[in-house]
């Protein structure tokens, strides 16, 4: 299968980069609407 040619540690790496930059963006949007809610 496709799955073989696939690297298991660099998808592993690719996984865990795209939750840390998903994670950061919900953190900068969540400051965000702190922001804008602020009074």
């Amino acid at each position: 299968g496709w799955l073989r040619k696939l690297d298991p540690g660099y998808d592993v790496m690719q996984t865990l980069q795209t939750l840390l930059l998903r994670a950061d963006w919900a953190k900068d949007l969540s400051y965000t609407i702190d922001g804008l809610m602020a009074p």
